[in-house]
């Protein structure tokens, strides 16, 4: 693993969704259900948001690319393609609109750019930061990722046509530029980027983890989960936040965190990185940054030991 902050480099992956949605209803009915604004969306253009439940809990969340005046894709990187389509199928009554599951039929790369200005020009014609989706050989779309903080878009397409663009990319100057899954999960636990839902989920809200700027509207129309934002947006400050934490050890996932005998969070994603384990955690606002935090880890729990110390980063 890339043991630095700066990551430039490509890595291939597998969409965890990515579905095509047609039908004289499907922008309509997409607004209806995405906390980001979909409206005066030109076909070339790519939105990130979330799919909220009527509480305003996260069920999932993926990229809506327009790619026609009725017809869409829909992907995302960890919340599973079955788990949307379920969800929207149950809210289409009378609507005229098609989902048609394609994950098991795509591939993907995800390009990152930090620092490099060699790496980042060579690939600039490649993407577009701006939002457009460019068509190359007639069966990828390019769009601006969202694995970092930093410039970056990934490229989907068949699984053929990803192959050869690897096959391309592993050859000459840019053999060696391949990142690993660990580089992945290394930069965006750095970052504090959710994976959806397995940090931010159906029991936390999109504010809990930072989500709330880029990822929902609160000037559209009437969405799921629009008057809890609203409420939110207007009264103030959730009650837990996503937070970084650091440990000599491995810390499990779902594992409590406590300050003393209180519960205060629980550990969501983490990886080894620099001689520690580095990890999101779910914490209780209340928690000052400088307070010493315990995780209760096997043979710990209800026994009144202390467990495994660890400390914001």
């Amino acid at each position: 693993m890339q043991e630095m902050l700066r990551l430039n480099g490509y890595h291939p992956f597998r969409p965890a969704a990515w579905i095509r949605v047609t039908g004289e209803d499907a922008h309509s009915f997409l607004q209806s259900q995405f906390s980001n604004d979909l409206n005066g969306m030109e076909v070339g253009q790519v939105v990130y948001g979330l799919w909220l439940n009527h509480k305003g809990k996260v069920h999932g969340d993926s990229f809506v690319l327009r790619v026609g005046e009725d017809e869409f894709r829909l992907m995302s990187y960890a919340t599973p393609g079955q788990v949307i389509e379920d969800k929207l199928g149950a809210f289409i009554v009378a609507d005229d609109v098609e989902l048609v599951q394609e994950t098991e039929q795509v591939a993907a790369i995800s390009f990152l750019f930090d620092g490099d200005a060699d790496w980042f020009e060579a690939f600039a014609e490649k993407g577009d930061s701006g939002g457009r989706i460019k068509g190359v050989d007639g069966d990828l779309f390019i769009f601006p990722g969202r694995r970092h903080r930093g410039e970056g878009f990934d490229v989907v397409g068949k699984r053929a046509s990803i192959q050869g663009f690897l096959h391309q990319l592993g050859q000459g100057r840019f053999n060696g530029y391949q990142l690993g899954e660990e580089d992945l999960e290394a930069v965006r636990i750095l970052h504090r980027i959710p994976a959806i839902p397995k940090d931010i989920g159906s029991g936390e809200l999109p504010q809990e983890g930072r989500l709330e700027d880029g990822a929902v509207s609160f000037s559209k129309g009437c969405y799921l989960g629009q008057e809890v934002m609203s409420r939110l947006h207007s009264m103030g400050q959730v009650k837990r936040h996503l937070v970084r934490v650091k440990a000599d050890r491995e810390l499990p996932y779902g594992a409590t965190i406590r300050s003393g005998s209180k519960k205060v969070g629980l550990v969501k994603s983490g990886i080894n990185f620099r001689d520690h384990y580095l990890a999101l955690a779910l914490i209780s606002r209340s928690v000052g940054a400088d307070v010493g935090l315990q995780v209760d880890t096997e043979g710990a729990q209800g026994r009144g030991e202390k467990g495994t110390e660890a400390q914001r980063h």
